[in-house]
């Protein structure tokens, strides 16, 4: 995974692997809290290091409000992580 990438059923991981779990879990009360976007936080498979390879997962209802939020920073090529 790089920076992040589209789940099989339709959500998106946010590659925090390098992140602390700590501040992986801050990241993801963040995103909920201020934003309204609903998060978890997974462990990446065969990861192992200082926060086990914990990465956000938004899952598909909430990739619309990332939407309205992120796509006009984001550069044409980039759009298909966000199912555009």
């Amino acid at each position: 995974c790089q920076d992040g990438s589209k789940g099989t059923t339709g959500g998106l991981y946010l590659c925090t692997d390098s992140f602390t779990a700590q501040d992986t879990r801050r990241l993801a009360r963040y995103l909920t809290h201020h934003y309204g976007i609903p998060t978890t936080t997974p462990k990446a498979p065969g990861k192992r290091g200082i926060n086990d390879g914990l990465r956000i997962y938004i899952p598909r209802p909430g990739v619309s409000i990332v939407q309205q939020h992120v796509v006009r920073y984001m550069h044409s090529s980039m759009l298909y992580k966000l199912n555009l």
